[in-house]
């Protein structure tokens, strides 16, 4: 299956752009919080799956960085 590494990575864009216009329609909502969390989490598993098929794997520990930008996200619409 690693043939496919390329059509992996073009599902990213139609993913990311749906989440994206998700986001700018729920802007002026509470549930927009979770929107933005459920788009970082897709863009850091994007930015893994890339590194994993393209890279050697060093880089993949940046994907940190949006995982945790969703869970407070998540934290801030439940304390809203």
């Amino acid at each position: 299956m690693l043939e496919f590494k390329w059509l992996g990575i073009l599902m990213v864009i139609p993913t990311l752009s749906i989440a994206g216009i998700i986001v700018y329609i729920t802007r002026k909502t509470v549930d927009v919080f979770l929107n933005l969390a459920i788009l970082f989490w897709i863009s850091a598993n994007s930015f893994w799956m890339f590194i994993e098929f393209f890279s050697t794997g060093e880089l993949k520990y940046w994907a940190s960085i949006p995982f945790a930008l969703g869970f407070i996200f998540v934290g801030i619409y439940l304390c809203c």
